[in-house]
């Protein structure tokens, strides 16, 4: 198809800042989280994708990290859409993913590390602090969710993705 616009796949650490030209993003989220945001004057959105909490919890820093951790991630975006001259009070920001993917091993004590959830809270409280209002939600659970993004419209599509039988937690009692 001749018109079908160019798609970008976001990986696991990166983000995205478009220059208003149509295109599409797509990328896929377990525990990890999305943020996407969109300015309809300009027409220019962003996205992230994000794969652990916080930064600051990270003994090493490096410009190249920046897009692996959550709050660094929405922090960079907004630097570089303030650079565009865009009023971050217009920007329309959605939030996806955070799952919880893997339960406790056989045997183990049913405690498990939710990184999604931690992911989802540092995304709201540094949201929050930059004085960004989330338009959109879709988050926890316990399935995957594949992303579309149209950072020219501010569009996002997403797809529940199912556990595989192997990573759903099987009761043979």
């Amino acid at each position: 198809m001749k018109d079908a616009l160019p798609l970008i796949y976001l990986k696991q650490g990166e983000y995205f800042v478009s220059n208003g030209k149509p295109l599409g993003v797509s990328t896929i989220l377990g525990s990890c989280v999305s943020v996407t945001f969109y300015c309809p004057s300009k027409q220019i959105g962003a996205i992230t994708h994000a794969i652990l909490p916080s930064q600051k919890d990270h003994y090493r820093h490096s410009k190249d990290s920046d897009g692996r951790f959550v709050d660094s991630s929405i922090e960079c975006v907004v630097r570089q859409l303030n650079s565009l001259e865009i009023d971050i009070k217009e920007v329309e920001v959605k939030v996806f993913g955070g799952s919880q993917m893997y339960g406790p091993r056989t045997g183990e004590k049913k405690q498990t590390l939710n990184i999604g959830r931690k992911n989802v809270e540092a995304a709201l409280l540094t949201l929050q602090n930059l004085g960004l209002r989330i338009r959109v939600s879709e988050v926890g659970g316990n399935q995957g969710r594949k992303v579309l993004y149209y950072p020219h419209k501010g569009e996002v599509w997403i797809k529940r993705i199912a556990r595989s039988l192997n990573q759903q937690e099987v009761n043979h009692d």
